[in-house]
């Protein structure tokens, strides 16, 4: 598959059509040290360097930094070129919560490595070994997350709206802190890619009980059961299709205003740099890469976002309606 794709991906411009040629470009990340994310975009940045030859590239980690961060630099950069970064979908739902941040939809998109699936691990000190078993906890279960706009603070609230669950989400957790809190039992829940699900499952620290999305995993990942699988609160339903949308992962985008030259070399570079075989080789073990091209997923969030007067409201109810749930266990009311 991936040598049928190359075949289709075109090849880097040359040296005297490349508009970076002599130029620095940064690539910045919107997660901290020791991210798996982090290591992904790392070897890309070499990967990318060969497809835009003359052109020194850079990567720079996010350390204490937010996601709203990193998007605003690069959202407030001059739109050359030079500066890109990582962008996630959950920044739609954070606008519309009323944070004051860069939602997706504002940058121009270079490409996506692939889509992302989101596992809830439950800890083994938890005791807890099935979602039906944590629908049917009556005690807080605490999802520890960076922050109120962390796509984990937001899965977890609205996990609670479809199931009935209560799932706490609890912020100020670097990647790091959350990985401690939840291997010595501080943390009941975790919510973990499949970049680090199958080390979490040999190592039996946790185990998987819920993907939230409709998309078929190898069963080495435990194939949890999808959300759409359960009987949902029906005036929430929706949030099970929207999570089957909101798939796109490892993004990379520029400013809006980059010229069309620019964006042009960078998407065809993006694209051409997934199939670099090194590239291929160190993904193996880190992202099964699915490469998106910018203007697909432009398209798609174009899609997703002209529905948005309606999805609004039905956003804010649900997230009220999750945290009603984790903080007194009671039904939402239509």
């Amino acid at each position: 598959m991936l040598a049928a794709a190359s075949a289709l991906v075109p090849l880097a411009a040359p040296a005297q059509q490349n508009p970076f040629a002599g130029e620095t470009l940064e690539i910045l990340s919107s997660s901290g040290e020791g991210s798996p994310s982090n290591l992904m975009f790392a070897f890309f940045a070499t990967a990318l360097e060969k497809q835009l030859p003359d052109t020194r590239i850079v990567f720079r980690s996010n350390a204490g930094g937010s996601s709203a961060l990193s998007a605003a630099m690069v959202a407030e950069a001059e739109p050359n070129g030079l500066i890109i970064g990582t962008i996630d979908m959950d920044s739609i739902i954070a606008k519309i919560t009323g944070v004051e941040v860069y939602d997706v939809s504002e940058f121009a998109m270079l490409g996506s490595l692939g889509r992302d699936v989101d596992l809830l691990f439950a800890s083994t000190p938890s005791g807890i070994a099935s979602i039906a078993e944590l629908i049917g906890r009556s005690e807080l279960a605490v999802l520890p997350v960076r922050a109120t706009t962390s796509g984990g603070y937001f899965q977890g609230l609205l996990v609670n709206a479809v199931l009935g669950t209560r799932i706490q989400p609890v912020t100020g957790y670097s990647t790091g802190a959350r990985e401690l809190a939840f291997l010595n039992g501080e943390a009941q829940l975790n919510i973990i890619g499949l970049d680090t699900a199958e080390q979490i499952i040999a190592d039996a620290i946790g185990v998987p009980i819920l993907k939230t999305a409709d998309v078929d995993i190898p069963p080495r990942y435990g194939n949890p059961p999808a959300l759409s699988s359960f009987a949902a609160n029906p005036q929430f339903r929706w949030i099970v299709d929207y999570l089957n949308t909101a798939l796109y992962s490892h993004i990379l985008a520029a400013p809006k205003a980059t010229p069309p030259d620019r964006l042009e070399a960078l998407r065809t570079a993006f694209m051409a740099a997934t199939v670099d075989p090194e590239m291929q080789a160190v993904s193996e073990s880190l992202l099964a890469l699915d490469p998106i091209p910018g203007a697909e997923i432009e398209a798609g969030i174009a899609s997703m976002m002209a529905q948005m007067d309606s999805f609004a409201g039905g956003l804010n109810r649900a997230l009220e309606c999750g945290l009603k749930i984790a903080e007194t266990g009671k039904e939402c009311t239509q």
